[in-house]
């Protein structure tokens, strides 16, 4: 069984809002992922697209050193997810891959994607729980 399919079968069972679950999460963990984004210029931070159908193939010319913008942007496609299909978060820039897996020991040891995906699951239950 598929984790949506999990989190699909808990709210048919307690009545919960699937979609305003998932939002919320993804919310959460999205926001986590471009706080912990090390800051350069603040161009790996602005770089970060939130998409629905499909993960985003371009990069951005913007840098955004505290990430409000950033996120503000993630938050307006997430909000729209209406529960079909997935909810996309990407960078495309050459250098968040080596950043993401040690380039930075530093600013990101452990990456910033790897160890906020893991927080997944908590963030679930935190929305489920503010649910009404």
């Amino acid at each position: 069984m598929s984790f949506s399919l999990d989190i699909k079968e808990f709210a048919e069972k307690t009545g919960r809002d699937i979609d305003q679950t998932i939002r919320s999460a993804s919310v959460d963990v999205f926001g986590l992922i471009i706080t912990e984004t090390p800051v350069d210029e603040g161009t790996l931070r602005g770089n970060w697209q939130a998409s629905l159908g499909g993960p985003v193939s371009g990069t951005l010319n913007v840098q955004d050193k505290t990430g409000e913008d950033t996120k503000k942007k993630m938050r307006a496609v997430v909000n729209t997810h209406s529960g079909d299909g997935a909810i996309y978060m990407a960078n495309n820039l050459p250098y968040a891959r080596p950043i993401e897996y040690g380039w930075s020991r530093q600013k990101a040891p452990n990456g910033m994607v790897r160890v906020n995906i893991l927080r997944f699951e908590e963030a679930i239950n935190k929305a489920i729980r503010e649910l009404p």
